[in-house]
């Protein structure tokens, strides 16, 4: 979606959201298998961003996606918000829950794509 709407002033930012566990275990092991998780999840994307000239930025947080989302934006000073769909039965049929947590909190638009 980022690449099909590129703009050129666009800076993308790409929010990893690990389980709190993950934080507490602060030793080498621990740092291996989060640095690895984070390598894993952005390889792709930071290689399709790249490709089309934009260059991204990469934020590691810890606990409730959704809340993470929102306070990584704030933070961030992001303009839109974009995140993909997953439900889960027939409550989620729309959003996932992560998606519409996002789209109730979030101050900024927020775009869910497929």
């Amino acid at each position: 979606y980022i690449v099909d709407q590129h703009q050129p002033d666009v800076r993308p930012v790409l929010l990893v959201v690990l389980p709190r566990e993950d934080f507490q275990r602060d030793d080498a092991a621990g740092r291996s298998e989060r640095d690895a998780r984070v390598e894993n999840a952005t390889a792709e994307p930071l290689r399709i961003l790249g490709d089309a000239g934009l260059p991204a930025s990469v934020v590691v947080g810890y606990g409730s996606p959704g809340e993470e989302i929102v306070r990584c934006a704030r933070e961030q000073g992001v303009a839109v918000i974009a995140v993909g769909r997953r439900g889960a039965g027939l409550t989620k049929a729309l959003l996932g829950s992560v998606s519409e947590y996002v789209v109730k909190h979030a101050n900024q638009p927020v775009v869910v794509v497929e």
